[in-house]
């Protein structure tokens, strides 16, 4: 009688132990994607771009195709494609103040412009990593040599 109620109780255990995971990991998943567009946004908006090649990416999206033209026949953009735009604001395709160029090659721009502090964050970290690698094995070793 008490063999099946303790796998009664690993059961359950493992039960709770998966639900508890699997919630904690499903939203960890959802913060990274909304981080993930918060940071697109961002992109776009401090890169003064629009779309990944130019504005003309926007065109192949169902929301924006299918939305009404504006008043000099341009087709609805997101705000952050137009310099001066407000949300109470529409962006046209026929702006004046529109960004052209697209997102890619204003993102290899700033790169080429910051890939020295790119590089020194990446040697920074090696040399944490090296150094902890280094520490938790020489304390690993001394702690079994003193039992």
């Amino acid at each position: 009688m008490v063999h099946g109620g303790m796998k009664l109780v690993k059961f359950l255990l493992f039960l709770f132990n998966f639900i508890f995971w699997f919630a904690i990991l499903l939203g960890l998943m959802i913060v990274l994607e909304l981080a993930a567009g918060i940071a697109a946004y961002v992109l776009r908006v401090e890169l003064n771009c629009c779309g990944a090649i130019n504005y003309t990416d926007w065109e192949s999206k169902d929301g924006f195709r299918t939305v009404n033209l504006g008043p000099k026949g341009g087709r609805l953009l997101p705000v952050s494609c137009c310099a001066s735009a407000t949300e109470a604001d529409s962006c046209y395709t026929t702006a004046e103040n529109l960004h052209t160029v697209g997102c890619l090659e204003q993102l290899k721009k700033w790169a080429e412009i910051n890939v020295g502090y790119m590089g020194g964050i990446g040697v920074g970290l090696a040399f944490i990593q090296i150094c902890r690698r280094t520490f938790f094995e020489h304390a690993t070793s001394w702690a079994l040599s003193v039992h």
